[in-house]
């Protein structure tokens, strides 16, 4: 029936209805089914179904209002409703949109006996699909592995194990709609496997629906029996394709020799990949940045947006630098910048980079306070420190003696502690000297304050930045005095000035003028609080002035109000908050020399700032090159440093960096001790008859006993499942930590990546060596992870390997390979020692090699190979 048709016909039931409305169902007429509430995903079809007997007819209503009111389904709903099914006792729903959401469906019952009904109300719940996103001519990937893993965990019992995949797109229009298979091609790789990647995807691919279809048997003891099922749905969204720009160029550098320069460069874009280049001939001819060598030392150097330089030698002098930046297909190029290298037999230099040093500082009286003098590493005529302070604003100058207040007064930081306020004013300055000549630092100023009395601004409101519909968060403090109270203000131009309210009366309960903008637009709260906070910001507020009135106490303990300075609301038509990645971890030995961690990057629109929120004042951030620097000193001991980015979209970045500084002394096998007891037939899966079971080698115990491997979330091991190439770094690195007598890693957002971290800054493997973490590990990379866990030293030679079925010089990893045969930590899969490099290795595998390298008494000793 045409919907011009069948519009009037279900209008004209309605009528019919109304007559019969008010008479209750009989016995022999009642609904035995009632219409249920559902929840789909966006793009789904679904129905709604009411039965009963004597049922002669059913018209469905819809109510978008919360129940509040119900109307007949008519042709503005036609796109996501079969018209055709309004009148009948299923109602259809096809290609159901997230605005449905929320959406109430009942039907009027008509029975054959003449009277009629109401059913009961089902509520539609409609849920986002999980979306990936990529530029136009970009790429995604979908990945349903977890999925699938999920589906075979939860079914243990029955056997169900997934045979195959084939990957779907939805497709059609009206309320045509199907799920057709996709091959391998143009715009699709992958589609027969578990993960599926959308390559050089054109913008008509936005919004398409994808899924992936499992193959599966299932066996529940009867034999097994083929099935199949669909993955949850997944969207892709193509955004038009952004132009790379470059803010910030690269420039030139004039360095020391044997000082670590760098270079830096940064763009606008994502998923960003850099390739540093070289030119020795003034920029005829450019190669790419050897990563491997000596003197280009960051793990990332050629991933990096800095190139970093380490112990520069005198005969760099005169090369040329720069960085091509590409993402899917884009690619721009810094401009060439020179190095310049002086002999490093000359007199110190101070470092221009990062912050100013020192600082000035204000201090409540008996607080501390520090002053770092920045002067350049030079590692052939090292340089002496010596403080001075002056009493007189700077016209003459003492030289700083330790005692009750300073300390260090001989280092590269000056510390003060329990600061009395006769020290209010003071000035310092540090002079650096070596045998070539002396330098003397910036002046920083000490001001210190009673710590009661006045009240007096401790942090002022900064400018904020906020996306349109965003949020924006000013806030100040205030010290001294027994009582403070404020009501933030607000100038939207140099003459007016009114207070940001919300109906709240300032302290002497005057009226506080509304401003119209605060009134059903950006929404205000904490404005009579030290935090102001404007969430649903309006693009009006551009530009607007906020500070804060306080009302406090005078010197002399009077009543007194002023004024915090002003802080600016730039408001931008769209933004992104703040993300730090980098290093989480970092391991020096007792005695180490100044040191630099890896760089963190920063991303975000506009472009964040990092400031160390909280650590050690011998940790500190260089600016320049996006690193941590650690100076000499330290003793044996933890150190955590809290990292924060802001660019004024909240929420603000937080990261921690975790520094261990370990003795010489602390590396050693009696580390490792049991950290909880196995009880045998812990693990239903486990056979403890088999070979790693607890009546024979016990492998599984032994690394569940160290605390080394744990068992899944259901209670199972799953012996025969594979270890990913994260997760055996996670174990290595454990291995590692406990040996040196390390902190325990703490795990981020992205699991293992403080293992690799971990495992790239101790050593363990390079940078280089892996890109998916997430892939089972093959049983010759285990070997090359494991074999660096404890020393070579602690992995004496006990057996002869003059040669293996599988394994030669040609073969990765053999060094490594060889070397655990020796040492017992390896026997083959046959007396002859046949390895299977490549095969993927099993977690019961793991567990015996883990057993092997921590306990010497687990090795297998007195065999000879070949």
């Amino acid at each position: 029936m045409k919907m011009r048709k069948l519009i009037p016909t279900i209008l004209a039931m309605a009528m019919v209805i109304s007559l019969f409305a008010a008479f209750p169902a009989t016995a022999g007429a009642s609904i035995s089914t009632q219409p249920s509430s559902k929840s789909v995903t966006a793009g789904d079809f679904t129905t709604l179904t009411v039965e009963g007997s004597g049922l002669a007819a059913a018209i469905w209503y819809i109510s978008k209002d919360n129940g509040a009111t119900f109307n007949i389904i008519g042709a503005a709903d036609s796109t996501y409703i079969d018209i055709s099914s309004v009148s009948t006792a299923t109602l259809k729903l096809y290609n159901v949109p997230m605005e449905y959401s929320g959406h109430q469906f009942r039907a009027m019952v008509i029975f054959t006996m003449g009277t009629s009904t109401f059913s009961n109300i089902a509520t539609l719940t409609v849920k986002e699909p999980e979306k990936r996103s990529c530029p136009t001519g970009g790429s995604a990937e979908f990945d349903c592995t977890a999925e699938a893993e999920r589906v075979v965990a939860d079914n243990k019992a029955i056997k169900y194990t997934i045979t195959g995949y084939q990957w779907q797109m939805l497709q059609g229009s009206g309320m045509s709609w199907s799920w057709n298979n996709i091959a391998d091609g143009a715009y699709y790789a992958g589609t027969k496997t578990a993960k599926l990647t959308v390559k050089d995807a054109p913008k008509t691919l936005d919004g398409r629906m994808y899924r992936c279809l499992f193959s599966a048997t299932i066996d529940v003891g009867y034999g097994a029996v083929a099935t199949n099922g669909p993955s949850s749905r997944f969207m892709l969204n193509v955004t038009d394709a952004k132009a790379l720009k470059i803010t910030t160029d690269t420039k030139d550098a004039t360095t020391v020799e044997g000082r670590d320069p760098n270079f830096s460069i940064k763009v606008d874009g994502e998923d960003l990949v850099y390739q540093w280049y070289v030119s020795t001939d003034g920029g005829s001819v450019w190669q790419k940045v050897d990563t491997n060598s000596f003197h280009y030392r960051s793990q990332n150097t050629n991933l990096a947006n800095y190139l970093y330089i380490r112990n520069t030698p005198l005969s760099f002098n005169g090369y040329m630098y720069k960085c091509e930046v590409t993402s899917d297909g884009d690619t721009v190029t810094s401009k060439a910048s020179k190095l310049t290298v002086t002999a490093a037999d000359g007199p110190p230099v101070l470092n221009t980079g990062g912050s100013p040093a020192p600082a000035s500082t204000t201090i409540p009286a008996g607080a501390n306070a520090s002053f770092w003098a920045n002067f350049s590493i030079n590692p052939i005529c090292p340089v002496s420190y010596e403080w001075y302070v002056s009493t007189n604003n700077g016209v003459s100058w003492d030289k700083v003696t330790a005692n009750s207040v300073y300390s260090d007064v001989d280092a590269a930081i000056l510390k003060l502690e329990n600061v009395p306020i006769s020290y209010n004013g003071n000035m310092y300055r540090c002079i650096a000297a070596n045998s070539k000549g002396e330098l003397a630092s910036p002046s920083a100023k000490l001001t210190v304050v009673e710590s009661t009395g006045a009240t007096m601004v401790t942090k002022q409101p900064v400018d904020c930045i906020a996306a349109v519909g965003g949020t924006a968060t000013f806030t100040m403090e205030t010290s001294g005095g027994p009582e403070v109270s404020w009501t933030w203000t607000v100038s939207p131009t140099d003459s007016e000035i009114v207070d940001v309210q919300f109906g709240i009366g300032d302290r002497e309960g005057k009226s506080i003028i509304e401003h119209a903008m605060f009134d059903g637009k950006a929404i205000v709260t904490g404005t009579n609080g030290n935090t102001l906070t404007i969430s649903n910001v309006p693009k009006e507020l551009d530009g607007w002035l906020f500070f804060c009135r306080i009302f406090g106490f005078d010197a002399s303990g009077e009543e007194a109000m002023f004024f915090s300075s002003a802080a600016k609301l730039t408001v931008i038509d769209d933004g992104e908050a703040p993300t730090i990645t980098g290093p989480a971890s970092l391991t020096l030995k007792e005695g180490y020399g100044d040191t630099y961690s890896d760089a963190f990057t920063l991303k975000g629109a506009p472009e964040p700032k990092m400031t160390i929120v909280s650590g050690d004042p011998k940790i500190t951030f260089y600016e320049d090159a996006m690193k941590l620097r650690i100076a000499e000193g330290l003793e044996p001991g933890t150190y955590v440093v809290k990292l924060e980015a802001s660019n004024g979209l909240a929420p603000d970045a937080e990261h921690t960096f975790t520094l261990t500084v370990t003795t010489d002394s602390s590396g050693s096998m009696s580390n490792f001790s049991k950290a909880r007891a196995y009880v045998r037939g812990q693990f239903p899966d486990v056979d403890e008859t088999q070979w790693y079971g607890y009546d024979d080698q016990k492998t599984i115990a032994l690394a569940y006993e160290y605390d080394l491997m744990k068992g899944n979330a259901d209670g199972t091991f799953n012996p025969g499942g594979n270890v990913t190439v994260g997760q055996a770094l996670a174990v290595a690195c454990r291995v590692h930590v406990i040996y040196s007598g390390g902190t325990t890693l703490v795990e981020g957002s992205t699991w293992y990546q403080v293992y690799v971290d971990y495992a790239i800054e101790n050593g363990m493997i390079k940078a280089t060596d892996f890109s998916d973490y997430g892939r089972p590990a093959t049983r010759a990379e285990m070997v090359y992870i494991f074999a660096s866990a404890v020393p070579a030293e602690e992995l004496p030679a006990v057996n002869t390997v003059n040669s293996l079925p599988d394994v030669d010089n040609g073969t990765p990893y053999s060094k490594q390979i060889f070397m655990m045969y020796e040492a017992g930590g390896l026997t083959g899969n046959d007396d002859a020692g046949t390895f299977t490099p490549n095969a993927n290795i099993s977690r019961a595998q793991a567990a015996a090699i883990i057993a092997r390298v921590i306990l010497p008494a687990e090795r297998r000793s007195g065999k000879t190979y070949g």
